[in-house]
């Protein structure tokens, strides 16, 4: 009998120009999809700064407006509430700690509307915590004679990188800390040009580049 020839078909392998070509489709699609992927994704920090304002807000709404938080009549009036004596009525707003009353008093009734990762620390003037979502307050009352014109609120999103580690500014393109004021009403101010520029478009969150841009012309 005739034996059957075996057919042995050779697989050809990738030449090198054929996988230069590969490699530089693979480049272009990079190139152009990249830039777009960056567009669409949202600043992580801008949503978060924008959350703490809206919760500031919400907070010096209820504290501004709520009487059964202060206990003398000279406590009602608008513009002496952050200098307040006294602890609050409203049982759900006290504290075993003695330091709630005087300038404490704003410091620990704004955590009490905040969702806390940590107790309320007092160091003089100035008071820290820090928020489930990992972003470190702090809070420093500013005096006008005896009574406390302002409090100066830092977000600190908690990055370990010496350069991020600063507000916006000539010498920090790249901060991790926001900065806010707020008022002896209870109004609450961005305090650097990159929170103003935030709290200016706070429907884009995915504009870091526009942000900024805005944030080097105010």
């Amino acid at each position: 009998m005739q034996a059957k020839a075996e057919v042995v078909v050779m697989k050809k392998g990738f030449t090198v120009s054929e996988i230069l070509i590969t490699l530089g489709i693979i480049g272009l699609i990079a190139a152009i999809t990249i830039p777009s992927i960056h567009a669409i994704t949202p600043d992580k920090d801008k949503g978060r700064v924008l959350n703490a304002y809206n919760a500031l807000l919400a907070a010096n709404n209820e504290i501004f407006n709520n009487p059964s938080l202060y206990n003398t009549h000279e406590c009602t009036q608008a513009g002496e509430i952050l200098t307040c004596n006294g602890t609050p009525l409203d049982p759900n707003y006290s504290s075993n700690s003695p330091a709630v009353n005087g300038d404490y008093k704003y410091p620990f009734l704004v955590t009490r509307h905040l969702s806390l990762a940590s107790d309320l620390n007092a160091s003089g003037t100035t008071y820290t915590f820090t928020t489930a979502d990992n972003i470190n307050w702090t809070m420093t009352a500013y005096y006008n004679g005896k009574n406390i014109d302002f409090y100066k609120i830092l977000l600190d999103m908690g990055y370990s990188e010496t350069d991020r580690q600063c507000t916006y500014s000539a010498g920090c393109s790249n901060p991790g800390q926001y900065s806010f004021i707020v008022d002896a009403y209870g109004k609450v101010h961005a305090n650097d040009k990159l929170t103003e520029a935030y709290l200016l478009n706070p429907d884009k969150l995915n504009d870091r580049a526009g942000d900024l841009k805005k944030a080097s012309e105010l």
